[in-house]
């Protein structure tokens, strides 16, 4: 009893040691066209601009009261702030197409198994032909 109880507890510990080291497993710089996992708080350098994610909001309607999930990120450079949000929420999963310092992008959300210990969601960025 005493020890399926303690491997109970290190199998507990190790679970809860990997989600929580999940952050850390964010690179610090990406190529485009490349799956990257993303935190909150940390920041990937693209070749033309940094890209932090910030958080989470709900929008909610009269039409459907329980809302979208929208996935808020932060682009930058230079001084130049955007904020960018994506959504699987609204009927069509794809990339939300926006404009940064007067080049075209593209930023979507996949949802893969990226390492052994970093499963989930990644951003994938694209920078328009």
């Amino acid at each position: 009893m005493r020890v399926r109880w303690l491997l109970m507890l290190a199998l507990i510990s190790v679970l809860l040691m990997v989600t929580g080291c999940a952050a850390f497993f964010v690179p610090a710089q990406a190529d485009y066209g490349e799956e990257t996992p993303f935190a909150a708080g940390r920041t990937v350098q693209y070749p033309d601009f940094a890209l932090e994610y910030v958080g989470q909001h709900r929008v909610t309607s009269d039409v459907y009261p329980r809302g979208f999930l929208y996935y808020d990120f932060r682009a930058s450079r230079d001084g130049k702030v955007q904020d960018v949000a994506w959504t699987d929420g609204t009927g069509e999963i794809g990339p939300v197409d926006f404009t940064f310092d007067g080049a075209a992008y593209t930023l979507e959300i996949t949802e893969r198994n990226l390492a052994p210990f970093a499963a989930g969601r990644a951003v994938v960025m694209k920078a328009a032909q």
